[in-house]
């Protein structure tokens, strides 16, 4: 006498197969990423507002706007803190340079960078090829003036493309702390 539990071979079973791995959470978050690179890129270029230069106080701010000048430098000093010189970029000069082109800096984080007139975007992607840096802001003459957005800490630089046009030597400062550091175009440093 067969067994009334078991299934003729054949005939449907009621076993469900077994669950397909997906990379779905990978997938987002590579799509989150690609289209957060895309809204702020999109952003930068519907504007023609320049980056915003670094902060300083709205008596600084009242002396640079009574006197324009091509370039204005601003000291930001406090009785604590030691003096620095913050050169803030003269929208009207046209860029010189033209900085679009994938760049690699001083620990190999790739940046792919785009160049539209003197606005300038580039994003830096880790080692897994997930976008982990925002680098924004605008290019007067010869010299970038940005900030660089890692993760949640924001800090400004300003930078200037050596002769040979494939190095960008940048400071970045954010209050006492000042950081020199190199990209490299088309390759990781030697």
């Amino acid at each position: 006498m067969p067994d009334s539990n078991t299934t003729p071979p054949g005939e449907n079973s009621t076993h469900e197969p077994a669950p397909v791995k997906s990379n779905g959470l990978k997938n987002s978050l590579i799509a989150a990423g690609v289209i957060a690179m895309l809204l702020v890129t999109a952003s930068l270029f519907i504007g023609d507002k320049p980056a915003t230069p670094p902060a300083t106080t709205s008596q600084e701010t009242t002396a640079l706007t009574a006197e324009p000048a091509p370039v204005s430098t601003v000291k930001a000093t406090t009785s604590s803190e030691p003096t620095i010189s913050v050169t803030l970029p003269d929208p009207t000069q046209p860029p010189s340079i033209n900085l679009s082109g994938t760049w690699y800096d001083d620990s190999g984080t790739k940046f792919e960078a785009i160049q539209k007139g003197n606005k300038f975007i580039s994003t830096g992607f880790n080692a897994f090829g997930m976008a982990s840096k925002q680098m924004y802001g605008t290019i007067s003459g010869d010299t970038l003036y940005f900030t660089l957005k890692d993760g949640f800490v924001e800090t400004d630089g300003a930078g200037t493309l050596n002769e040979d046009g494939e190095h960008f030597d940048y400071t970045l400062v954010q209050g006492t702390f000042r950081e020199s550091g190199q990209l490299h175009l088309n390759h990781k440093r030697n």
